[in-house]
């Protein structure tokens, strides 16, 4: 998929608590808010007047906290402005402050509201919080044709294949495609890697922790300052095959957001807007009892971060680098710098370029809200963030920078704000539906349907695909994809409704759908079930062919789709998933694929 799109967007709001979660006041097992597009409905428990304050106060926090946010939309229509890396450093002092002010004010408020609500001192969960029915289900096109030059978790060269899973780099060799074997392997830090290959260099993109990622942010509200971000890069040297050998390490402040390779260049956008550089603290400890010890102990923090961003030098407040040396410790790096600003509200981007041939970098910063990023005719384009629903959406220019090949003229330079891109190369994918052209009368059609369930007395979703033939003729549709087996009722929020991520293969008219677990699990025993159906098409029908289905593999809780890659060599079909490798030969369409595992001994 050519962009990288935020996921879990608010589509609707149908109740509200006025508790905060984890409260006396709104205990109701099913008001729970669960991270990512999450469905919930039903079950709130209404304060007790009894253990609610009524003052004037308790009131207006009330109020306060149930008043939209104002949300003003950027559009990109302004050009860049060029600045230089010190002199947006010492710009970004009076808006950190004034940033940092909003959250501590949002923080205390609902230190406040929680105190009225009769809670105990120190709770401060999430924050008052909307109970919402989101349907965050999606259909999603990946693997056809092949994202060339883009991050994913196996890459192949030549005849070698390189996958990233459990925490290990590892090397197949493909040269006999039904026996593929694994030749070598190499130890991975960091999460969720993606891999990308250049000649004999490998560069692996991985996360500091599992859920770090750029997090969603309403234009117009003050963003957290969030602990534990971050993205590592691990720079190898596959040349020997049978020995990957780690040549370099950075880390990098910002969530990885989006990465594309143009001749030994690699070009990577991470999203800082969240990332705490500076240390920032927002929690009172002690926790403060009553509403005064709440006021003093905010404006104690209030006085310490702004002490803090005063007196940091202008790098501190961009975002940071830093490399591994010999002894294993980060040092901070300077790499060549310029910049541009957009917007002034703190949120920054970086685009970091590593030449993998020369170990050169060079970065760019942008000032702007991120929304997603694509590889357009060789230019990287970013856009501002859009609504969930973009049919009331303005159309929005996005900005667009030149890509080096190589070490000449590294960094990317910023081109005039383009128009609204054109509409996406078909196949085109609209929310929960997807239309692949076959010629120039008939259209393959999908379409995400969901079904209601009641589960240990929570409303939950199930989740099945239609695909069928849409032309001159009567449509044909084959069986509905399977539906995932729903999880026992012991775990009622852990719903197996499903993602689905789809790949066209238009040469061997061959459509390939697999399923996303939605509330992956730890615990293999409930863990929902993950296949990839295969149908053979043509103007007339889609006929079924086979169903890969994968091994169990435990999974962090996250609302990502399950990292697969799939793809066609040399008359094989290869599915890579984290726990095993799978190879189905066309041609034989009823036998089993084979299946070669990539787990680790302990």
């Amino acid at each position: 998929m050519g962009s990288s799109k935020r996921q879990g967007e608010r589509l609707s709001r149908a109740f509200s608590c006025l508790a905060l979660l984890g409260s006396a006041a709104c205990t109701s097992a099913s008001a729970v808010k669960l991270s990512g597009p999450t469905r919930i409905v039903s079950g709130v428990t209404a304060p007790d007047p009894a253990a609610t304050e009524t003052t004037s106060e308790c009131a207006a926090l009330r109020e306060a906290a149930l008043a939209p946010t104002p949300t003003a939309w950027p559009t990109f229509a302004d050009p860049p402005v060029p600045t230089s890396c010190d002199a947006l450093g010492r710009a970004l002092g009076p808006e950190l402050t004034t940033r940092m002010s909003h959250v501590l004010a949002r923080s205390r408020d609902d230190y406040l509201l929680a105190a009225c609500q009769g809670a105990a001192p120190g709770q401060h969960p999430w924050r008052t919080t909307h109970l919402v029915m989101e349907y965050g289900l999606s259909l999603t096109q990946r693997w056809s044709p092949p994202a060339s030059g883009q991050p994913a978790m196996a890459q192949k060269s030549g005849q070698f294949l390189y996958v990233a899973a459990h925490g290990t780099l590892q090397t197949l060799d493909l040269s006999r495609p039904s026996a593929p074997r694994v030749v070598a392997r190499a130890v991975l830090d960091g999460e969720r890697t993606q891999l990308l290959v250049h000649g004999h260099r490998l560069l692996a993109i991985a996360r500091v922790h599992a859920e770090a990622r750029p997090a969603y942010c309403e234009p117009g509200a003050a963003c957290d300052f969030a602990e534990d971000r971050g993205t590592l890069l691990s720079l190898f040297e596959i040349g020997d095959r049978a020995q990957p050998r780690l040549l370099e390490q950075l880390a990098l402040s910002g969530d990885f957001a989006y990465g594309a390779i143009v001749g030994s260049v690699a070009h990577l956008v991470t999203d800082d807007t969240a990332s705490n550089r500076l240390g920032l603290r927002f929690e009172p400890s002690p926790p403060a009892a009553g509403a005064q010890a709440v006021r003093r102990a905010m404006a104690e923090l209030h006085a310490a971060n702004s002490l803090a961003i005063a007196q940091a030098a202008p790098a501190a407040r961009l975002p940071g680098i830093s490399r591994r040396a010999a002894s294993g410790a980060f040092a901070p790096f300077e790499p060549s710098c310029s910049a541009y600003t957009v917007t002034h509200g703190t949120e920054l981007q970086s685009i970091l370029s590593f030449d993998l041939d020369t170990g050169t970098l060079a970065r760019t910063l942008l000032e702007a809200p991120f929304g997603s990023a694509q590889l357009v005719l060789g230019e990287l384009a970013l856009e501002p963030p859009r609504r969930a629903n973009p049919d009331r959406d303005v159309a929005a220019s996005s900005y667009r920078f030149s890509l080096s090949r190589g070490s000449a003229a590294l960094a990317p330079h910023a081109l005039a704000p383009h128009a609204p891109s054109p509409p996406a190369p078909k196949p085109a994918v609209r929310g929960v539906e997807a239309a692949i052209p076959l010629d120039s009368s008939h259209t393959l059609a999908l379409r995400l349907e969901s079904t209601s369930l009641t589960i240990g007395g929570a409303y939950a979703n199930d989740s099945r695909v239609l695909v069928r033939v849409l032309g001159d003729e009567p449509p044909e549709a084959t069986p509905n994809v399977p539906e995932a087996s729903v999880l026992p009722p012991s775990d009622p929020f852990a719903w197996s409704a499903q993602s689905y991520s789809f790949g066209y293969f238009p040469a061997q008219r061959l459509l390939a759908i697999t399923s996303d677990p939605y509330v992956p699990t730890r615990d293999i025993a409930q863990q929902s079930p993950s296949v990839l159906n295969l149908f053979a098409v043509s103007t007339r029908a889609v006929t079924p062919l086979a169903v890969i289905r994968h091994a169990p593999f435990a999974l962090p809780r996250t609302d990502e789709p399950r990292p697969e890659v799939v793809f066609l060599e040399r008359g094989r079909l290869f599915d890579v998933t984290e726990e095993a490798l799978y190879v189905w030969n066309p041609a034989r369409p009823t036998a089993s694929a084979t299946r070669v595992p990539l787990t680790v001994a302990p």
